[in-house]
């Protein structure tokens, strides 16, 4: 898997902490929060387009390989990880099979679908988690407790254009670049706020 001979694209993917060990940890629950998303796309596009799923919950293979090389010291880490990994596998295989049984059908719609683009469906879902941060951080001034919501949901967004970043290249990179700072510039404003 390509994906997991690549860094994701800021120190925020990368995982903080006081330790080396912290930042380590941190590091995995990022790849493994984006892989449980991946998963959660693919799961909804697993009737509609099977290629699409498949492509997203390989790719959630690949970050969660990963994690579970960083973790091998971390059992408790580890084998949550590996629990993840085998479920995503299953479901992938599934998908192989879905997609396998749809090509060799004769000409029909099937065949007519036009090929799968993963990375517009994670840019999409991030871009709605970065609208429906602003729409929590606008309404939020009003009725207090929004700082919580706002993170979780500029966290994922941001870990998920850092995702798209680390494959993209020269229009792909510069067109995802406003975008992942303006969130990233978002996410510390709120950090800030919560000490």
């Amino acid at each position: 898997v390509v994906l997991t001979a690549q860094q994701p694209a800021s120190a925020f993917a990368r995982g903080r902490g006081p330790t080396p060990r912290a930042a380590a940890s941190s590091f995995c629950s990022n790849l493994s929060r984006i892989a449980h998303t991946l998963e959660h796309l693919a799961s909804t596009l697993q009737d509609a387009s099977p290629l699409e799923c498949l492509a997203l919950l390989v790719r959630g293979l690949g970050l969660l390989e990963k994690a579970l090389t960083v973790s091998l010291a971390e059992e408790e880490t580890h084998d949550g990880l590996r629990k993840s990994f085998r479920r995503m596998l299953e479901a992938a295989e599934l998908a192989g099979k879905q997609v396998r049984a749809s090509s060799q059908l004769p000409c029909s719609v099937e065949n007519m679908r036009p090929p799968a683009k993963p990375n517009g469906v994670v840019f999409d879902f991030a871009v709605q988690q970065a609208k429906e941060a602003a729409v929590a951080l606008s309404k939020g001034h009003e009725a207090g407790g929004w700082e919580a919501q706002v993170h979780e949901k500029l966290s994922l967004a941001l870990l998920l254009f850092d995702l798209l970043g680390a494959e993209a290249a020269g229009e792909e990179a510069a067109a995802l670049a406003p975008y992942a700072e303006h969130v990233a510039r978002l996410l510390g404003e709120i950090e800030a706020r919560l000490g």
